[in-house]
């Protein structure tokens, strides 16, 4: 997926917590999922951003972080990555946040 660096760039800014329930990450989950399809329609750029993807847990929480099959969600996370603006994980986050209530 991504190099071990950015890999440790990712869980470090959230503090190695599951970005779901506050416990120990052991795995980075898509946004927008890592599929064929996916690739095929928003490109590498966008599926391998380091800003598509959230630590969890496990398997249940990747499922819950991946909104790949709503359009309009996902649109939102790709206009966001591509933003030059700066602070887009936490813009992000908080985007992510808002779907998990």
């Amino acid at each position: 997926m991504k190099d071990r660096e950015t890999q440790e760039r990712i869980y470090n800014r959230y503090g190695w917590n599951c970005f779901v329930c506050g416990k120990r990450a052991n795995q980075l989950a898509h946004i927008v999922g890592n599929t064929l399809l996916m690739r095929r329609l928003y490109g590498k750029r966008i599926i391998d951003s380091e800003f598509n993807v959230l630590p969890v847990c496990g398997l249940k929480h990747n499922k819950l972080i991946d909104v790949g099959r709503d359009a309009s969600k996902a649109k939102g996370i790709i206009k966001i990555i591509d933003d030059l603006e700066e602070n887009k994980a936490e813009r992000i986050g908080n985007k992510v946040r808002e779907w998990l209530k």
